[in-house]
């Protein structure tokens, strides 16, 4: 399961796509919980802002211990 979220933060870190990357980061998620036995993680419109926000703390400077927990 650590995998998957560590996975999931470097994509959508390193934003390597002009568009889709939360979608893709998501899906590569989804891909390694699968493959692990874990149904996959979802986000809920209304989980949407505690989890971008959980995210964006992690991606600028703050700690990734908010972003892991809510994973």
């Amino acid at each position: 399961m650590e995998l998957a979220g560590e996975a999931h933060y470097r994509l959508v870190t390193i934003y390597p796509f002009s568009d889709g990357n939360g979608r893709t980061a998501r899906l590569l998620m989804h891909l390694i919980l699968i493959m692990e036995g874990y149904p996959p993680a979802i986000i809920r419109p209304q989980e949407r802002l505690p989890y971008i926000t959980s995210l964006e703390t992690a991606q600028f400077g703050g700690s990734k211990e908010k972003y892991e927990n809510y994973l």
